[in-house]
């Protein structure tokens, strides 16, 4: 999680912020906001460490392709 000071108005489905606001949001959208000049990140922002990323989510899923899709065909039947 991540600190911001709102220095425009947000809304989200938690609630709206208004300027002057600060509120701990994601990591993420915490970047986004600061790097779209929507907020700043406030001294000692972040509130916890993030989690590990775990091997099972980094599982590769091979896939196969045709090399020559079918053309599309618009009006015909």
């Amino acid at each position: 999680m991540m600190r911001v000071r709102f220095l425009t108005v947000a809304a989200d489905p938690s609630g709206v912020a208004m300027p002057g606001d600060e509120r701990e949001v994601e990591d993420v959208a915490g970047r986004q906001l600061v790097a779209g000049g929507y907020a700043v990140a406030v001294a000692g922002a972040i509130t916890r460490e993030p989690a590990p990323m775990e091997a099972a989510a980094m599982e590769v899923v091979e896939t196969t392709s045709r090399a020559n899709p079918p053309k599309k065909r618009f009006g015909r039947s």
